[in-house]
């Protein structure tokens, strides 16, 4: 129950294996979450409906649109990549900084 409390009352951080389990859910979620703001966009803006078929229309037809984005998925899972890694960083030279102060 300790740690709990620790945890809750920002005394005790998260661990690097937290974030890289948070990592790889979010690697496979993040592509399924897009997915699901472009549907909420679309419905909620008639316009962006006529943007979104005239987009699908190309990207059956030309191979540069697929190419695009793949690209974009995979620059979206290396922004995610570096994020996680950023917190990992953080964490890391935080322990360090405690173990060198005690």
């Amino acid at each position: 129950m300790g740690a709990i409390i620790g945890y809750l009352n920002f005394d005790w951080l998260v661990g690097p294996a937290v974030i890289k389990v948070l990592y790889f859910i979010g690697a496979f979620v993040m592509p399924f979450l897009a997915w699901l703001v472009l549907r909420r966009v679309r419905s909620r803006y008639p316009q962006s409906a006529r943007f979104f078929s005239a987009l699908v229309e190309k990207t059956g037809k030309d191979p540069r649109a697929w190419l695009l984005f793949a690209l974009a998925v995979v620059v979206l899972e290396m922004i995610w990549r570096v994020v996680c890694e950023y917190f990992i960083a953080c964490l890391q030279i935080s322990q360090t900084l405690e173990y060198l102060a005690n």
